[in-house]
């Protein structure tokens, strides 16, 4: 069964001066992509690094399209290389790095991977079917028994990425296995760390269940992020989709 898509979008530079996240997608040859990143760097190196990133993807998809694992390696190495070739040529900027979280779909299944602590969150039957792993300190004590998901959200440490597209690092990303097959009332969303700190898995799943379309279940989520920031508060962006 082809499936159709509905997808909404959100990003907002919340307490800061500059938005470092980014996001797109593609609809091309019956396929889809939906990216997200989040930059880290100094002298605005973020909003260019995260803007690179989800660009060479998209690209990256536009030339190549299937619903297979390897592609999404192949799109984040892609991504990885053109962050890389513009440290080359700017030295300054050599801890340009970005986040990504990469959605691909052919309407009958679906692949996904993630570099850093973007996260990706399938919601079917009202539960989270799957979510990604952070590549963070605070997803590691989490796995040692040192904290719980609760506390990930607050920890003084939650800034901390084990990995990222860009710098100086080896990018160690972590793909699905294998493609899942979909089916009519799923919902995906894609969203940065200054969206998920504020909002808990089971309020996702509350306001998806009374949201009448994705952009409805983004102006509820948005909702929460603005009446519990503090001022200064993190940049935030999502990507919301919902399967008919």
């Amino acid at each position: 069964m082809n499936l159709k898509f509905r997808t909404a979008f959100l990003s907002d530079k919340g307490g800061r001066k500059t938005n470092e996240d980014y996001c797109e997608s593609l609809s091309y040859n019956g396929f889809f992509c939906w990216v997200v990143a989040d930059g880290l760097g100094g002298h605005s190196s973020g909003e260019i690094a995260s803007k690179t990133a989800v660009r060479s993807i998209i690209e990256s998809f536009r030339n190549n399209q299937s619903v297979e694992t390897k592609t999404i390696r192949g799109y984040i190495e892609s991504a990885s290389d053109a962050i890389s070739g513009l440290i080359k040529e700017e030295p300054e900027k050599a801890d340009m790095m970005t986040t990504v979280v990469i959605l691909i779909s052919d309407t009958k299944k679906a692949v996904w991977g993630h570099v850093g602590d973007s996260r990706l969150y399938l919601f079917r039957d009202g539960r989270v079917l799957s979510q990604t792993k952070d590549h963070s300190l605070v997803q590691k004590l989490l796995d040692i028994g040192e904290i719980n998901r609760q506390e990930m959200r607050s920890h003084p440490y939650r800034n901390r990425l084990l990995s990222a597209v860009g710098g100086e690092r080896v990018v160690k990303f972590t793909l699905l296995d294998n493609p899942i097959e979909l089916m009519k009332g799923d919902a995906f969303l894609l969203c940065t760390d200054g969206l998920w700190e504020y909002v808990s898995e089971i309020e996702m799943i509350a306001d998806l269940a009374r949201s009448l379309n994705p952009d409805d279940w983004l102006k509820q989520l948005q909702r929460r992020v603005v009446s519990r920031a503090k001022a200064r508060h993190d940049n935030y962006t999502a990507i919301a989709i919902t399967t008919d």
